[in-house]
């Protein structure tokens, strides 16, 4: 019984440290192109994964920014594209978010308490066992 529900419980935390974090995203969509600027502004130098209106994604090193466009240099080619900011629907930089990060080490640790908790059970249910340090 109690084993049942330690398991329940740890299970419970696992799945909330996995989920959570994708409902508390935000999904924008079509950023104003003002939006659109600042992050490319804040991303010079950065690889960044661009996201076009017409639907392609592309990836590639931030470098001139002007006024009404920026250069995107390719992460393959090296060769530089003028991206208009009317054309993009958003600029986000390579890689897991922090948020992603974070989700990822808590569920590590909740798998890894789960597993001392229910390997001390296993071995001797409630018997010798006092979580208190006893």
């Amino acid at each position: 019984m109690v084993q049942r529900s330690i398991s329940a419980l740890f299970i419970g935390l696992l799945l909330i440290g996995m989920v959570g974090p994708s409902y508390s995203t935000s999904h924008r969509r079509g950023d104003t192109i003002e939006k659109i600027k600042a992050d490319v502004a804040k991303r010079i130098a950065e690889k960044v994964v661009v996201t076009m209106k017409t639907g392609p994604k592309m990836k590639g090193i931030v470098s001139n920014v002007l006024p009404d466009s920026f250069d995107l240099i390719d992460s393959d080619t090296r060769q530089p594209t003028t991206i208009p900011y009317r054309d993009v629907e958003k600029v986000k930089k390579q890689g897991w978010s922090t948020g992603a990060k974070v989700a990822l080490g808590v569920a590590i640790g909740a798998v890894v308490v789960a597993a001392v908790v229910l390997g001390a059970l296993a071995n001797d249910p409630l018997g010798s066992f006092c979580p208190l340090g006893c």
